[in-house]
C-alpha cells in the first residue's frame, strides 16, 4: 500500500505536534520547578520572619499586662480613697462594723 501525500502530511502535522507537546511539557516542568524553588523561598522568609513576630506579640502581651496592672491599681486607689471618706464621714458606723467583723470572725474561728 502506497502512502499519499495526505498521510505523510497527517503523519508530518503529529511529528510536529508531538515535538511541541513534549517542548510544552518540558516548560511546565520547568515551571513547576521554579514554582517549587519560590515556595521554598516563601517559607524561608516567613520563616525568618517568625521571631520578630513572636518578639512584637510578647510586647504587646506585655504592653496589655502592664496597663492591666495600672488599672487594678487605680482601682485599689479609689477603692481604698472611698473607704477613707467613709470611715471620715461616718466614724462611730464604721468602727461598730469592725467590732461586728471582728466578733463574727472570732466566733467562727472558735470553732
Amino acid at each position: 500500500m502506497a502512502i499519499t501525500s495526505s498521510e505523510k502530511t497527517a503523519s508530518q502535522t503529529t511529528a510536529a505536534d508531538v515535538g511541541d507537546l513534549a517542548a510544552e511539557l518540558a516548560q511546565i516542568r520547568q515551571d513547576v520547578g521554579n514554582l517549587g524553588k519560590t515556595l521554598g523561598n516563601i517559607g524561608k522568609a516567613r520563616l525568618s520572619a517568625l521571631p520578630d513576630m513572636a518578639s512584637h506579640s510578647a510586647e504587646d502581651a506585655l504592653a496589655q499586662a502592664r496597663q492591666a496592672l495600672k488599672d487594678v491599681r487605680r482601682e485599689l486607689t479609689d477603692l481604698e480613697h472611698k473607704a477613707e471618706r467613709g470611715v471620715a464621714e461616718h466614724p462611730l458606723q464604721s468602727v461598730m462594723i469592725a467590732a461586728g467583723l471582728g466578733f463574727l470572725i472570732a466566733f467562727l474561728f472558735r470553732r
